[in-house]
């Protein structure tokens, strides 16, 4: 099986996210939903996200929400600890097209 790279998969058709518990499914799914929303210039409505429970749907919406607004922070601190978000402000940081 092939390791997804975050930064690299291809942000067209379906990515199917398959892994065992703990394996970082949630922090890729929120990393890619970031992307379709960087790079892609995406409204939320235009996502779609699907998991099978309950339970990890709100955690995955809990977190998705969660990196947005850090995201959003970071830009406007122009700063962040966190090393996908600091790909994006070096990424856009002649540009914030999105802000």
């Amino acid at each position: 099986m092939k390791k997804l790279d975050l930064l690299e998969t291809p942000l067209t058709g379906v990515n199917f996210i398959e892994a065992s518990a703990g394996t970082g499914k949630t922090y890729t799914i929120a990393g890619l939903f970031l992307r379709l929303i960087l790079e892609k210039q995406l409204a939320l409505e235009q996502i779609l996200v699907v998991t099978y429970t309950r339970a990890a749907t709100e955690e995955l919406k809990d977190r998705i929400r969660t990196r947005l607004v850090e995201t959003k922070k970071a830009f406007i601190k122009g700063h962040s600890d966190d090393s996908l978000i600091k790909h994006f402000l070096e990424k856009y940081k002649k540009n914030p097209h999105f802000l």
